[in-house]
């Protein structure tokens, strides 16, 4: 008996961490899309071109130790929600908002024209993953407060 809760606690460990090592992965597309998207602005607010390599240097760094901050709290969170049973609501909530800060990007981008307007498929299946996944989210946390679902791992 001791063995089937050791082995489930493992599996449960490891499904964790292959979410976390999804959540960290869309991060780090994300990473690297803010710093495009940041330097897209400062270029079509007509910034000193002198100014552009030192801001690109610096918001390269700034979102590496933001990215860096956010695997270790979506670890925690994760490691937490696998305890009180939340995991798979938190899950789908933290990726369906980087979906949505992807969408954001890549519209600003297009907006800006400096997006390829081919991208659109894109764009529109990162906002309709976004929805999917926070609308999944409420709903399994709405189930959850009438005590009709168990997501726990």
């Amino acid at each position: 008996m001791n063995d089937k809760n050791t082995g489930k606690e493992w599996m449960s460990n490891l499904v964790v961490l292959l979410m976390g090592i999804i959540s960290t992965g869309i991060g780090l597309v994300l990473w690297f899309v803010l710093k495009d998207t940041f330097l897209t602005i400062l270029l079509f607010n007509s910034i000193d071109k002198w100014k552009v390599p030192a801001a690109d240097q610096f918001s390269f760094l700034i979102l590496g130790i933001l990215w860096l901050i956010f695997v270790f709290i979506v670890f925690h969170y994760y490691n937490k929600g696998k305890q009180t049973g939340r995991f798979l609501s938190l899950f789908l909530l933290i990726t369906g908002l980087q979906s949505f800060l992807l969408f954001f990007c890549e519209s600003i981008m297009i907006i800006l024209d400096k997006g390829i307007l081919s991208n659109i498929f894109l764009l529109v299946s990162e906002f309709l993953l976004g929805c999917i996944f926070i609308s999944w989210s409420l709903f399994i946390k709405a189930k959850r407060k009438n005590h009709n679902v168990s997501a726990k791992i």
